[in-house]
């Protein structure tokens, strides 16, 4: 529908001063010019802007529940977002926006609460929207704090892992690679011990076992070991001509 100079005059006037308020960040007034706009002459641009403010609103809301550390309330208006970003001018950008937000406040909520894992699991999904952002800053402390936890329970192999992945995503995390070293060395210790003690037992059982058997010669003359062994007069090896 054609409009006639005035009341286009009027619907583009509504138009910009909604795009002054929303650019202000005055939310309820930019809807109001926007919807004026609207009832002049219903078109896919003024539909647009109303979803774009939307969009903005639930933005501006969430990151304002993040500065106040009201996770929950920031997830909820990040999701809505992403419900209002598929009539925005870039849909795609602005829906990973708000999931990347979403995430976010997600993995610092369950930071704060002390659960790792799901912090890790939503901070590395937040990471694959933006690799370099604050994410990134988050993902490093939930796996240093994991990998102490797995130190102080004794779990190295796990401790190790979380070190390796943090390592991933900071590399110059020096205490990191120092805890990285110093684990290495302790598992090699364990694994070390762990041979000496079996081979220990095992010399014992021979020892023991020495009193109830008489090996034969060849065995008592196989250097140290046969010494163990054999008794103080070992059975002579028979020998046929």
């Amino acid at each position: 529908m054609t409009l006639d100079p005035q009341r286009r005059e009027l619907y583009e006037r509504a138009l910009r001063l909604g795009e002054e308020a929303l650019r202000d960040g005055r939310f309820d007034e930019a809807e109001r010019h926007f919807r004026s706009a609207g009832q002049i002459q219903d078109t896919p641009e003024v539909r647009q802007w109303i979803a774009r403010t939307a969009y903005e609103r639930h933005m501006a809301e969430g990151k304002a529940a993040m500065e106040d550390r009201e996770w929950k309330q920031a997830e909820r208006a990040f999701e809505a977002a992403a419900r209002h970003a598929e009539h925005v001018e870039d849909p795609e950008t602005a829906r990973e926006a708000a999931h990347y937000y979403r995430l976010l406040a997600a993995g610092r909520s369950a930071l704060d609460r002390g659960e790792l894992e799901r912090a890790i699991e939503a901070l590395k999904r937040a990471v694959g929207y933006r690799p370099d952002d604050e994410a990134n800053h988050d993902l490093v402390i939930a796996l240093w704090r994991a990998g102490q936890q797995a130190e102080q329970r004794g779990d190295l192999q796990t401790a190790l892992g979380y070190y390796r992945q943090l390592l991933g995503y900071q590399k110059d995390h020096l205490e990191a690679q120092v805890r990285l070293r110093r684990i290495r060395q302790r598992i090699l210790v364990r694994r070390l011990t762990v041979v000496a003690t079996v081979g220990a037992v095992f010399l014992f059982i021979c020892a023991w076992t020495n009193n109830f058997i008489r090996w034969p010669v060849a065995a008592c003359n196989a250097g140290a070991v046969g010494s163990l062994l054999c008794t103080p007069t070992p059975t002579p090896t028979p020998t046929f001509t």
